[in-house]
């Protein structure tokens, strides 16, 4: 059986009683309990649930009803048995498919062959799509449980984009959720990538699946413990469909468009030196909200060569965590020999683990992540110099145009070789490094890329490549980052001679934080990791932005120091008022000057926004709700109530349900129950009402 855990609010209900001639008599009136299941199922948040569920050990079967009555079976006894090594292709394709629909293609890029002027871009390949809209608020629901016979229970979701050569799914994932997922075209579904665990999905928002060839994937959820998920902890966000793929002929038996004639194969390398550094050159696919995108990048040594995977790129690739974390690397994707091949190369590993973003810089365009997931044994730590190289000395540049399989090209730099770029569209970099490449060429996909000052027996990291000229005309007008800039400025902190001992200060949770009326203060914890056998200091504040200083709430700065072995610190930010003001206002909590330590930029700053008043802020909610679940909240011309000045509602008479909003919590009644759901604080759903531009 279902076991659903409600929470009952005994002030309220007696309050509801009191106002009966407000609320129709039939709300206090027993329902089954599916129908408390159903409510739980279209409305529930990504953090906190108000109904958990659990499997009893002798589960049979439940229904919950899905607005149209679509209904699901879970683990029912008649379908008990070993679970299968691999799926069978007829299995997969008898699975209902969800259909992808909207998205935009983006304009066909103009010739290669035409622009002379200097440009710099990722390569785009992919756009997002829309999944049907039930699955962006339980992707569980409707699903057929299975058990296995290693105790397990899994269950198959479909997706197909119609056209797509690959495609790649966002997935918005409950902390709740402790299973295991797995990817694999429905043509071949023993090909299945995974298991993903919670370690590939932590601290995200929205999770994107490995890229699986077709226009058609199936999505493997195991709960290895046998235990069913509560319903909602998995929802479907969008799905990129993937337009254009890399190589010449791959597994995709996709004929590449853009492959140039003057491009050199990585193969044709002239020295050692040159093979070598090729095996630090990784092809970068990542994702910007849903659309996909191809860069190349870097793997570089630190000073005390600790094996850190750092990977250098550009900043127009990745300027951010959430980017970063989207980030897929295919290694020793190159052909063996100088002549080419055909199809996708003998030997290339792909990784799918992300990475952490540590520094990027507009003005220099570099960026500095650090690879979730380690490189294969066989790649290379290349080493990096803050030397300048002179006018017209050789360069090497080792990358992936359009995603291609790996290329090399040759020239030297420009004399004199650094200077001002100013590029088509108008950006200015001011003191970059100028390059003339006189064999082979970039193209968008190419970005990131090193470049390299080699001799016959080494090469050095200078730079990476923000853009230039394309097109098969050489010589080619490039423009590449300085990477003595960089590490002047910031990557020191990574790459020095002190690299891996310095303490990492974080703040634990979320970079944003919405909060509504009767919240008194907000409390940070600030942890110390990656060394703690020595002291650190940090100082903290919190700034204004449009919040008033003692108005909205108490200013607070000073100086945390942590001695050997100390771990955590906290840090308390009251607010004057409990209540709000008429509009929307927000201050940062930030970490800053830190000494024996360094801050982790993706999470050295919180925005704290304090909602207005409640009628204000809840109707916003109403309104959100009333447009996202339409089944749920009509019509959506209900007003807004106010219950002994402490509960704000809304009643629907279309489908008879409650929602109310009191002491930064929201709150469903269903139609018939009997039972309040606590669905969460508002932190939970402001976040989505105001992204949604509520």
């Amino acid at each position: 059986m279902l076991l659903l855990k409600f929470v009952t609010i005994p002030s309220l209900i007696r309050n509801l009683h009191k106002r009966s001639i407000s609320f129709q008599s039939q709300t206090f009136m027993m329902n089954p309990l599916k129908r408390q299941a159903l409510a739980c199922a279209f409305f529930t948040g990504t953090a906190l649930y108000a109904a958990q569920a659990a499997i009893a050990e002798e589960a049979s079967s439940y229904v919950m009803n899905q607005g149209a009555a679509m209904a699901r079976q879970a683990v029912a006894d008649g379908n008990r048995g070993a679970r299968a090594t691999h799926l069978s292709a007829a299995h997969a394709q008898g699975i209902p498919a969800l259909e992808a629909s909207g998205g935009t293609p983006p304009a066909a890029r103009k010739s290669q062959e035409m622009s002379g002027a200097l440009s710099s871009s990722r390569h785009q390949i992919g756009y997002g799509r829309e999944l049907p809209e039930e699955t962006e608020f339980d992707a569980l629901a409707g699903l057929s449980w299975q058990q296995q016979a290693d105790g397990s229970v899994t269950a198959l979701q479909r997706i197909r984009s119609g056209g797509a050569l690959a495609l790649r799914l966002g997935i918005r994932i409950a902390p709740e959720f402790n299973g295991e997922l797995r990817f694999a075209p429905t043509s071949n579904p023993a090909n299945a990538i995974g298991p993903f665990t919670p370690y590939d999905w932590e601290e995200m928002e929205v999770y994107w699946s490995p890229v699986v060839e077709g226009e058609d994937m199936l999505v493997e959820i195991r709960m290895p413990d046998g235990k069913m998920p509560p319903a909602g902890t998995i929802r479907f966000d969008k799905l990129t469909h993937i337009y254009e793929l890399s190589g010449p002929g791959n597994s995709f038996s996709n004929v590449y468009p853009d492959t140039l004639p003057c491009y050199n194969e990585v193969a044709c390398a002239r020295t050692d030196a040159e093979r070598r550094a090729s095996r630090a050159t990784a092809q970068m696919y990542f994702q910007e909200g849903a659309d996909g995108y191809l860069c190349t990048g870097t793997l570089l040594a630190d000073q005390s060569q600790t094996g850190t995977p750092y990977f250098y790129t550009a900043h127009h690739c990745i300027s951010s965590q959430t980017v970063a974390r989207t980030l897929q690397t295919s290694w020793n994707y190159q052909y063996p020999t100088c002549n080419g091949g055909a199809g996708d190369p003998p030997n290339y590993t792909v990784r799918y683990g992300g990475a952490d973003y540590l520094n990027s810089d507009f003005s220099n365009d570099h960026s500095l992540l650090r690879l979730r997931e380690a490189p294969p044994s066989d790649a290379i730590f290349l080493g990096w110099t803050t030397d300048s190289p002179a006018g017209g000395a050789p360069i090497v540049d080792i990358h992936h145009p359009n995603g291609d399989v790996k290329k090399i090209s040759w020239g030297s730099m420009a004399n004199p070789p650094s200077g001002s770029v100013t590029f088509s569209d108008g950006t200015v970099y001011p003191n970059v490094w100028k390059v003339s490449l006189t064999e082979g060429v970039t193209e968008g996909g190419s970005s990131g890329s090193g470049l390299l000052n080699c001799t016959s027996s080494d090469c050095k990291l200078i730079g990476g490549l923000i853009g230039g000229t394309t097109g098969c005309r050489t010589p080619q007008s490039e423009a590449y980052s300085k990477f003595s800039i960089a590490y002047s400025t910031a990557l020191s902190n990574w790459l020095g001679s002190s690299t891996g001992s310095l303490p990492i200060l974080k703040i634990v949770g979320k970079t944003s934080i919405y909060l509504g009326d009767s919240i008194s203060s907000v409390q940070f914890r600030i942890q110390r990791s990656n060394g703690t056998s020595s002291g650190s200091t940090a100082q903290y504040a919190a700034n204004a932005g449009t919040a008033n200083p003692g108005i909205d709430f108490t200013p607070t700065s000073g100086t945390l120091t942590w001695g050997a072995g100390q771990v955590e610190k906290t840090v308390t930010v009251p607010f004057v008022s409990a209540k709000r003001a008429s509009n929307d206002r927000y201050f940062d909590f930030v970490l800053s000057n830190p000494s024996s330590a360094m801050v982790d930029p993706a999470s050295g700053k919180v925005r704290v926004t304090l909602l207005a008043t409640g009628e204000t802020t809840a109707n916003r909610l109403f309104k959100w709700a009333e447009k996202i679940f339409p089944d749920l909240f009509r019509p959506s011309t209900a007003q807004t109530q106010n219950l002994d000045g402490s509960l704000l509602y809304r009643y629907y008479s279309g489908t008879g349900n409650y929602l109310g909003a009191q002491n930064s919590h929201v709150y469903f009644l269903g139609a018939g129950g009997s039972a309040i759901l606590d669905l969460g604080p508002y932190d939970d759903w402001m976040a989505q009402v105001i992204q949604a531009g509520y």
